[in-house]
């Protein structure tokens, strides 16, 4: 983290930039104001620092730490930060994204106080999501060694378009900094200067309030070794007592402690004196009590928003088991917390439950209701029927063959209640699974993928199952079979080159496995094979004192360079190879060391040599300027040293296994026996971050093209022998993806390819992989942090955000956007394209008060933009569509209703009203299919797909389904729609019947956004977990795979010829890959 400066040098104020409107709210050290950047024309939330807290050191100190933390934590659930700097008064300040919605706690409050719409819109399912997104920034968070310290739900807001955000980070602290815990006496001085609340404070919300001193958090939030103001035992344990709290308030509707006092509420949470949520079970009016007295808990009336007005027995036995009063006895980590909460939603039993089998077998029975009913209806026949058969044991022979007959039918349906309980046992195992792959137990996954039985695995053990192995296959090639040293050509994608004890170096295109060429060194039995940073030269040493460069494009022989005396351990070429580093030596000190040599390969001079007990690798900077070496075992050190004279830059302690230059030459990862990586700058030799990768040690490791690291890292103790390939952010090294299927035993040499992904891993037979990120074909960065609308209006032109407003772009030219010139499209955000005719239609989301919100139809023909249509006073549209024709627009409103509209004069053909969220055309007959949420039971969540008329906008059929529905789209013959949303699977519909087709799991997060290809079976889907894939729907096959999204998907676009797919979202970049090589028969 940055140092904080509490003496009060923060940046210089940024004069009339703000334009500073109403206060939102205030606290003990800051306000909180809107405020409207005018530089960019947005709305914006400004803190401000009070004038009380000017004069405070530490409220100084709190208030720039709340700004370093926010802006070190980028993540969907984590409000962003945009600027810090002083105000023309003075005053401290920062800017950060202005969320418009209310607390958690507002929700809750009004669900208490039986407002129908809150009670009804936020099912506790609802809110259990809300929930596992407050615990996915916090678990964030502590991956980045930060805690929070004041979770609580009034520090939680919900947005007006589903957006959950955590919020005032003050009291944040970063669990490598420095902390010391306070004295008893100073403990209990500072629960002394606590002052009394009353009971109005504490009916309002007043619990709320965060305390200062040596005690700091909310009261009743509080883990109790934070009330005790015992700060060096703070750590991401006291979250999640605070997570447990936030669960309590949202199963209850009150907070977890209650006190008259802040004393009283501060003793019961040390001793850990909390009522069990399911206390509150009861439908009982509350019996009336005299003012400033607690109510009884066993006498209040029921909970609205829960299952038959009472807190599940499961989730009461999770919040106890987060809020225990023993840090041991808690979750480990916020993911295990998840994993619970995952279970309940999908109806199996928690981790902290004492769940036995006649459990388990309520808990099918509740899954499977409708069997249960049947079969418990079924015994009661036999019943029945077998009193009569004794009764009537003379009955005439009919009936007793009609009563065997019957039994037998019952039989047949306890056979079905049976195969349904193989299936639930099924479910639980890949649910099992799945939790295993979330908490990167690679064995625990396949040991619960093989026990469920082989006809009962579905789409998501296929999903899962996919992940065992990430390599594409096995790779043959005549003559290189086996082969000894490798490496990537560097500048060609695919390519890599593989060196045989003849001397042979094979030029191999790892995407179809064809030999491109041999060239023949003459070097018997190479040792190495390394190449330039350009990939004009490589050089290849053997197993004595030369090393031969050569010519990568011809194979010949450039020069061959001789070393006197001792034998060459390792080398490594600069950039245009007119730089080769060697060591040479034995290695210890009995041996002498090795040697570090650094030579001017024009002349074989030698610029300067370093001695050390060891050196294991080197590197040479791309520009020529540095000389990175590291080594192991007895000699722990990384030595970075300048290439011109050998002085030392810099030295550091640690026992490195490993070592990558990153992309821009900027930085140096050091991968060490810990599973620790170390970033050092390569100029200035300063540690510019640390991390723990893997549990054991992290033995290989490679930068991607855009940056990311990939990392080979050992998962258990070492020499577990246990592997698996890691990908990181290169940011915040937060991880991004996990690749199973290495072998196990002894570590597998590999290479990566950055310019395609491609990676070969040395095995035998040796095999190919592709690593997803840095795949873009082009990117390109916006200072908006959200997309709302952008599509491709013909095969090379892109119709994308800029800013905060829509521009065209030309994408002719390989690997560049060249914005076009054209209408004016400010505040215009939503977009539909209709390629066939050349036309597209923008509308604003939100038009400020100054500009009279429209619609306008524009036409493309060449180069010429012609408006077509411009209708004002077009409230305010979440989404468009164009009909097959190109003739017939459909719009979303905000307020949820539809209409549809000539695309030619504007005029409205009919309008709908609803809570719809998207609307297209489907099927025949210029029918439309859109998407509303359903009014939902209680723990139950329902969206529909309706089909409407698209004459007079009725309702004709209606398909149901249980999960959040986040994304719509229709295949381009208008046949098949497809849904994706909270369930992370891909539902198909036939577009005139609505019955749903063979749908798939598709991501390991919600999916946010889909399209389907214009001319082929495939469908593109892009979800929260920073992946884009393609598929043929009709299988469920993945055929590609792009990784690198920052943020939630919002649009997902195909050319018109297929070849390019676009993707946008709630991130500072668009993203175009090239797709031209997927295809399907």
């Amino acid at each position: 983290m940055a140092s904080l400066d509490a003496s009060g040098d923060a940046p210089p104020p940024v004069a009339g930039r703000y334009a500073v409107g109403r206060e939102i709210a205030r606290g003990g050290m800051g306000a909180i104001l809107e405020a409207t950047d005018q530089s960019l024309d947005r709305e914006v939330a400004m803190k401000v620092m009070l004038d009380s807290g000017e004069s405070d050191q530490v409220a100084r100190q709190r208030f720039l730490r709340e700004a370093l933390v926010l802006a070190r934590l980028s993540h969907p659930n984590i409000v962003p930060i945009h600027e810090l700097g002083r105000d023309e008064q003075g005053r401290r300040f920062y800017t950060m994204k202005l969320v418009k919605g209310r607390t958690l706690q507002a929700i809750l409050t009004a669900i208490k106080k039986g407002d129908e719409f809150t009670t009804q819109h936020y099912t506790l399912d609802r809110l259990l999501t809300i929930y596992r997104k407050v615990c996915d920034a916090v678990a964030f968070a502590h991956h980045q060694r930060i805690i929070h310290r004041d979770l609580k739900p009034e520090n939680v807001m919900v947005g007006e378009f589903g957006e959950v955000l955590v919020m005032d980070w003050g009291l944040a602290k970063h669990l490598d900094d420095e902390q010391h815990a306070k004295s008893e006496a100073e403990r209990a001085q500072a629960i002394e200067g606590f002052n009394e609340l009353s009971d109005a404070e504490l009916a309002a919300g007043a619990g709320n309030l965060t305390l200062e001193g040596a005690v700091m958090g909310s009261p009743q939030y509080m883990p109790p070794e934070q009330a005790e103001g015992r700060l060096a035992d703070i750590g991401t344990h006291s979250d999640i007592y605070s997570l447990g709290g936030i669960l309590y308030a949202i199963l209850t509707l009150r907070h977890p402690v209650e006190g008259k006092k802040v004393e009283e509420v501060l003793a019961k949470v040390i001793s850990g004196i909390i009522t069990p949520p399911t206390t509150y079970n009861t439908m009982a009016a509350p019996t009336p009590k005299p003012d400033g007295e607690v109510p009884d808990a066993r006498k209040v009336t029921g909970l609205p928003h829960c299952p038959d007005g009472k807190v599940p027995a499961s989730l009461s036995a999770v919040t106890m088991r987060a809020m225990a009063l023993q840090p041991a006895d808690r979750y480990a980590n916020v993911a295990a917390l998840v994993a619970d909460i995952e279970a309940y939603q999908g109806g199996f039993a928690t981790s902290a439950e004492q769940v036995g089998a006649l459990g388990q077998l309520v808990l099918l029975m509740k899954r499977h209701r409708g069997v249960t009913i049947a079969a418990a209806a079924a015994l009661a026949v036999i019943a029945v029927l077998t009193v009569v058969f004794v009764g009537g044991l003379r009955a005439k022979e009919r009936e007793a063959t009609r009563a065997a007959d019957l039994a037998i039918s019952e039989k047949e349906k306890a056979l079905k209640a049976e195969k349904e309980a193989r299936a639930a046992s099924a479910q639980a195992q890949i649910a099992l699974a799945e939790a295993a792959f979330r908490s990167g137990d690679f064995p625990a996954m396949v040991q619960a993928l093989d026990a469920c039985p082989a006809n009962e695995r579905d789409s998501t053990w296929a999903y899962l199952s996919a992940k065992r192995d990430g390599a594409l296959g096995p790779l043959r090639v005549p003559g290189f079979e086996r082969f000894g040293p490798f490496a990537a050509v560097p500048g060609q994608p695919g390519q890599f080159a593989f060196a045989v004890a003849s001397g042979d170096v094979g030029f191999v295109d790892a995407a179809n496995g064809r030999l491109l060429r041999t060239v023949k060194t003459g070097q018997q039995r190479p040792q190495e094979l390394v190449f330039s940073g350009d990939g004009q030269t490589f050089a290849v040493r053997g197993t004595g004192v030369a090393v031969d460069l050569h010519d990568t494009a011809t194979g010949t022989r450039r020069k061959s360079l001789t070393l006197p005396g001792e034998r060459i351990q390792k080398i490594a070429l600069g950039q245009d190879a007119g730089l080769l580093a060697v060591i040479a030596g034995a290695r210890g000190p009995v041996q002498g060391g090795l040697q570090l040599s650094m030579l001017e390969t024009s002349t074989g001079t030698v610029r300067w040599q370093r001695r050390a007990q060891n050196f294991t690798s080197v590197l040479i900077h791309p520009e020529g300027r540095r000389v990175i070496a590291s080594s192991g075992g007895g000699s722990r050190f990384c030595w970075i040293y300048d290439a011109a004279d050998g002085r030392e830059i810099s030295k550091h302690a640690i026992y490195a296994m490993c070592q990558a230059l990153h992309p821009d030459g900027q930085r140096v990862a050091i991968g060490s026996q810990q599973g620790e990586v170390m970033l050092v700058n390569t100029l200035t030799g300063a540690v510019v971050q640390q991390g723990k990768l893997h549990a054991g040690k992290l033995e290989a490791m490679a930068w991607t093209a855009d940056g990311h690291l990939l990392t080979m890292g050992e998962e258990g103790k070492i020499a577990s022998g246990r592997w698996l390939f890691r990908l990181w952010h290169p940011e915040f090294l937060t991880l991004r993806a996990t690749f199973g299927g290495l072998n196990p035993g002894p570590a597998v040499n590999w290479v990566l390819n950055p310019a395609s992904g491609h990676l070969i891993t040395q095995d035998n037979p040796p095999r190919v992989w592709r690593i997803p990120a840095g795949r873009e074909l082009v990117k390109f960065s916006h200072v908006s942090e959200q997309a709302w609308g952008g599509a491709f209006l013909a095969d090379t032109l892109l119709v994308a955000r800029k800013a905060y407003e829509l521009a065209r772009y030309d994408l002719s030219t390989p690997g560049k956007a060249v914005e076009l010139p054209g209408p004016a499209m400010g505040h215009d955000r939503i977009m539909a394209v209709h390629p066939a005719s050349g036309r597209f239609a923008v509308v604003p989301l939100l038009a400020p008060q100054f500009v009279t919100p429209r619609l306008r139809v524009f036409a493309t023909e060449g180069a010429t933009v012609t408006e077509q249509l411009n209708r004002e006073g077009f409230p305010p549209t979440i989404h468009l569509a164009f009909n097959a024709e190109g003739d017939r627009l459909v719009a979303t409103l905000r307020n949820g209703n539809l209409e549809l509209l000539s695309a030619k004069s504007g005029q409205t053909q009919f309008s709908a009203v609803g809570s719809y969220l998207r609307a297209e055309f489907a099927g025949t007959g210029g029918r439309l299919v859109a998407i509303a949420p359903h009014t939902v039971k209680a723990d139950a969540v329902e969206f529909h797909l309706r089909q409407l008329d698209g004459a007079t906008g009725k309702t004709l059929l209606t398909a149901t389904n249980r999960f959040h529905v986040q994304a719509l789209a229709v295949s381009s013959d208008r046949r098949l729609v497809a849904l994706g949303g909270s369930d992370h699977a891909v539902h198909l519909f036939d577009a005139d019947t609505l019955r749903e087709q063979p749908g798939f799991r598709a991501h390991d997060g919600d999916v946010g956004a889909l399209t389907f290809h214009p001319k082929q079976p495939i469908l593109a889907t892009a979800s929260a977990d920073g992946s884009v894939k393609v598929w043929d729907h009709r299988t469920g096959k993945l055929l590609d795979y792009f990784l690198g999204l920052a943020g939630n998907p919002v649009t997902l676009s195909f050319s018109p010829n297929g070849r390019l797919l676009m993707v946008d979202g709630q991130e500072r970049t668009t993203r175009v890959y090239d797709v031209a090589h997927v295809a399907v028969r």
